[in-house]
């Protein structure tokens, strides 16, 4: 199921002094429970963090084993769906089940790109 609704509010969380470029990210887990994750920047590139990185691996912390999320939901300021980055597609490769459901939206809701974690890293490993 999309979410839009809480993954839009929750971008407004983020720390984004270098881009201003707000990222929000939902999980929706198989019991129903809702993790919620934003960017987070750094000085130090490499130290940053992106929303969909930040609430999968807050699923592991809550105690969500691996394959326990149902759907990704991603929002942020762009006009396009926002479609996640290589690194993000290999965690979610990593902590998600193959089929699980990515959907990825612009800022407003109106532009919705829906995929299985398999289609956005295809010749995976």
């Amino acid at each position: 199921m999309i979410h839009y609704n809480e993954a839009n509010e929750i971008k407004n969380n983020a720390y984004c002094p270098y881009s201003n470029f707000h990222v929000g990210c939902v999980l929706e887990m198989k019991d129903g429970t809702l993790i919620k994750g934003v960017n987070v920047e750094n000085t130090a590139y490499g130290s940053t963090i992106c929303a969909e990185r930040n609430a999968l691996l807050h699923s592991i912390t809550q105690g969500f084993k691996q394959k326990a999320v149902k759907s990704i939901t991603i929002t942020s300021d762009s006009d396009e769906p926002t479609y996640p980055c290589g690194d993000c597609r290999q965690v979610m490769l990593e902590l998600c089940d193959h089929n699980t459901v990515v959907y990825m939206c612009n800022r407003t809701g109106e532009k919705v790109k829906k995929r299985k974690v398999s289609d956005l890293i295809p010749t995976n490993f």
